[in-house]
């Protein structure tokens, strides 16, 4: 087949199989940060507690590691 023998029909389902190539990768994309933001959130979660939990008590040492642990999170 050369390119200029293309009939609308091919044309249907060549661009048929682009777009699900695309939205093939966008899915791959989407599952590919959908775990990373899943364990960001869940560390998050986990610092706010510990944050809550070492307010109470005023230890400094665990304080001091929860503060290295909230600002590397930031970065």
């Amino acid at each position: 087949m050369e390119f200029g023998d293309l009939s609308e029909e091919k044309l249907g389902q060549s661009m048929t199989v682009a777009e699900q190539r695309g939205m093939t990768h966008a899915k791959d994309v989407e599952d590919a940060l959908a775990e990373p933001l899943a364990r960001k959130a869940v560390g998050e979660s986990l610092l706010a507690y510990l944050n809550k939990e070492t307010s109470r008590c005023g230890d400094a040492t665990l304080r001091s590691a929860i503060n290295f642990w909230a600002n590397l999170s930031d970065a």
